[in-house]
């Protein structure tokens, strides 16, 4: 009983403002993981210090991955254009920025970035009813593709003959 009680005051114990997120060594993913902790599962802490906190991290992140997008470092900007593409804290989803960072990641020679970019204008040329855009969507497409296909991603290989 008393192993119990110890694990249940462990657990109520926790606050947001125990969570430290350091963008240098810490996975982007544990970041959202603390952001959308109310929408996904059980919340220990106070709401509000969790959104406060959710918002800062973020912002620094941003700031630190994209001075590091800048230096090439593709991780950093995968983790950036994530952020973008999904939206998180105050950061309201860019899809035209995070493509813009995939398309850069795919030009550093990483094969997940340039199928990642395939895949944005493959769901582009599917959304827009201007078929001369759909076109030049598919044809962005296909060039991703096929440059994923290069840099090893068989399963491009197999889309871009689709198109």
């Amino acid at each position: 009983m008393k192993n119990i009680l110890f694990v249940l005051l462990v657990i109520f114990s926790l606050n947001a403002d125990e969570f430290k997120f350091d963008p240098k060594i810490d996975s982007i993913n544990d970041l959202k993981r603390f952001c959308l902790k109310n929408k996904h599962g059980v919340d220990f802490g106070d709401k509000a210090t969790r959104d406060y906190l959710c918002d800062k991290y973020v912002e620094e992140a941003v700031l630190y991955y994209n001075e590091e997008c800048d230096k090439n470092n593709i991780e950093a900007c995968l983790s950036v254009s994530n952020i973008y593409a999904f939206g998180l804290g105050k950061v309201k989803e860019n899809d035209d920025k995070a493509l813009e960072i995939y398309e850069k990641v795919c030009n550093l020679k990483d094969k997940f970035g340039c199928h990642i970019s395939a895949l944005v204008y493959l769901n582009k040329s599917n959304n827009t009813n201007d078929k001369n855009q759909a076109k030049a969507f598919k044809n962005k497409a296909k060039m991703y593709y096929k440059e994923s296909c290069k840099l090893g991603n068989e399963w491009d290989c197999k889309e871009a003959k689709k198109l």
